[in-house]
């Protein structure tokens, strides 16, 4: 039997359910995690210029939700170099695409929680742990591919079918230096869940509020570390517009 293909986007997912959808408290749990994990898909690859996003999920997918990558220009996260020797000036910082453009890595977990008192400290403790499995399962397959060959083959194995899992995804994870993990919930962030991202240091973490699938989705709110910040090479500018936010990176200074 040919393996059944994941739909890669809310629309195509929406095909694939009989009409008219039952009323939110006649869905199962399933069927409202994987509405609102598809939600956060769109909403945040309309707000956030750059951003692709593959669904994965499935059996041990690790807690992996969305992975993809954010393609920046070249001038966001660059820092100069000057070389004493040849006094050349050399780039530093993220990996580039051929084009120039800054490639940043995303992890996505979708938390489509009941109540916002289920958001707190160890939420951004999980997936603090999940950037680490992710990036320590990969370590051994690192060195028979380069990085760009273990991003293809996660992204076209993330696009593939529904029998993919996170197995393949962990490896291509770089380091924490050029890769981001975000959080999705569908609440307003509370006091006790952002100190808990502004202390959180080793990965870069955004914490993103998404209005769910009935709301009409869309991305009303974020926060980060200062590890996002550095990871980005610059701060992040949140402008509100009438179909929700629009996220950019405004470059650091330079001296």
């Amino acid at each position: 039997m040919p393996p059944r293909i994941r739909p890669q986007t809310l629309e195509s997912y929406l095909s694939t359910l009989p009409t008219p959808l039952p009323p939110p408290s006649k869905r199962s749990s399933v069927l409202r995690g994987t509405l609102f994990e598809y939600t956060v898909q769109s909403s945040l690859q309309q707000s956030f210029p750059g951003l692709i996003l593959r669904k994965t999920g499935g059996a041990g997918d690790g807690g992996v939700d969305l992975i993809g990558r954010w393609e920046l220009p070249p001038s966001h996260g660059q820092r100069k170099v000057v070389n004493p020797d040849t006094l050349e000036r050399k780039e530093a910082g993220v990996p580039e695409t051929p084009e120039g453009k800054r490639k940043i890595s995303v992890l996505v977990q979708c938390k489509s929680f009941s109540s916002p008192s289920m958001l707190g400290p160890k939420t951004i403790r999980e997936l603090a742990g999940t950037l680490s499995n992710a990036y320590f399962a990969g370590l051994r397959l690192r060195e028979a591919k380069t990085e760009e060959e273990l991003e293809d083959s996660v992204m076209e194995e993330a696009n593939a079918d529904e029998d993919s899992t996170v197995s393949s995804i962990l490896p291509a994870l770089p380091s924490p230096s050029s890769c981001l993990g975000l959080l999705a919930v569908p609440f307003a962030l509370t006091k006790s869940l952002q100190k808990a991202i502004l202390a959180s240091g080793e990965w870069g973490i955004i914490v993103v509020h998404v209005r769910d699938f009935d709301e009409g989705g869309g991305v009303v709110g974020l926060s980060w570390n200062e590890k996002a910040r550095q990871v980005l090479g610059g701060s992040v500018s949140v402008r509100n517009t009438r179909g929700g936010v629009k996220v950019r990176i405004v470059d650091d200074e330079v001296d």
